[in-house]
């Protein structure tokens, strides 16, 4: 059984974002923020016991810019 805890606050006791037993997670929370750092455990349990890692530091990315347009491209084919 993998679980994997989340935390936006050090120190604070994290909550539960997955519990299952895919060996791989992407956090697609929508209320994230850009810019910010954000703490991650991983635990492990199975019939001999369980361990867990450190908390992991994680900052995401820049937010793309507000109030800028899409580029336009023109293609002109001869």
């Amino acid at each position: 059984m993998l679980l994997i805890l989340s935390t936006e606050v050090p120190g604070v006791t994290g909550k539960l974002l997955y519990s299952g037993t895919d060996l791989s997670y992407q956090d697609q929370d929508p209320v994230m923020e850009p810019f910010t750092t954000y703490e991650y455990k991983v635990v492990t349990t199975n019939s001999e016991g369980s361990a867990d890692s450190q908390w992991n530091n994680v900052l995401t990315k820049e937010a793309p810019p507000e109030g800028v347009p899409a580029p336009v491209i023109k293609v002109s084919i001869k």
